[in-house]
């Protein structure tokens, strides 16, 4: 297990930083803006396999969430393994489709 890995900020830099439309509301009300925020469901289809999507992650979310962090390797193979687990899930005759929101803003100047 690794402990002590900090929670990402949700208002910090990142993917996620808009993920509660509240807080780019707020932003672009406050730039003047008036926003129209539509949240839609959708799904990802990321290429590949599984293990693909896996690898991805082990670079890209994984290794921002562990950067700066001493992990074994054998914690990181647990990782990468439910990574996979978690990947394999949202799998359907060989394509993965993850469940996510998107938020589709337009804004006009007031």
């Amino acid at each position: 297990r690794v402990s002590d890995v900090p929670r990402p900020d949700p208002t910090g830099p990142g993917p996620m930083r808009f993920g509660e439309p509240s807080l780019l509301r707020s932003y672009l009300e406050g730039a003047g803006w008036t926003p129209d925020i539509r949240t839609l469901d959708v799904f990802l289809t990321p290429p590949g396999t599984a293990e693909n999507v896996a690898e991805l992650h082990m670079k890209v979310t994984v290794g921002m969430m562990l950067k700066g962090m001493e992990v074994a390797e054998d914690i990181l193979d647990d990782i990468k393994a439910a990574v996979i687990d978690a990947t394999r899930e949202h799998e359907s005759e060989g394509v993965i489709r993850v469940p996510a929101k998107i938020h589709i803003v337009t804004a006009s100047a007031r």
